[in-house]
């Protein structure tokens, strides 16, 4: 079993067909190095309205880069079960800082709700197989 199948369960889909997942991350030694992600905050281009925090990079040796769940373009919705949605980028990212800070070095770990766009694999004109993103990345991120 790859470590991501053991501490997963059963998948939550939202509105819009993404996958939930929950993860606990252990931090580095101190956890002053954080999560080893850079993160990107999308707006809609017709409103200008803030569409929440992806995962744009993972850093290699970085506290992300060890675990290999986190996936790049992943939205971070929850952080510590504090929720970032309907937050502006700015509060999300603050929020998410301060978890980080605070609880994540006390704790040594900082758990993390994201949202996932599924991946299906077209096998014949009738039928789609889901295929999970883990399975066709494994751990080169």
């Amino acid at each position: 079993l790859f470590k991501d199948e053991v501490s997963r369960g059963p998948a939550v889909l939202s509105e819009d067909g993404k996958e939930q997942l929950m993860f606990e991350v252990a931090l580095n030694d101190t956890g002053s190095a954080g999560l080893g992600v850079s993160l990107k905050g999308n707006k809609s281009r017709e409103t200008g309205e803030d569409l929440g925090i992806f995962i744009k990079s993972i850093i290699h040796g970085g506290a992300a880069y060890k675990d290999g769940r986190l996936r790049i373009n992943d939205q971070l919705v929850a952080v510590n079960g504090e929720s970032l949605l309907g937050r502006s980028n700015h509060v999300a990212m603050e929020t998410l800082r301060r978890s980080m800070s605070q609880e994540g070095n006390l704790r040594g770990t900082i758990q993390l709700v994201v949202l996932r766009a599924l991946q299906y694999t077209r096998i014949s004109p009738f039928l789609y197989s889901h295929r999970e993103p883990e399975s066709r990345l494994g751990h080169l991120l």
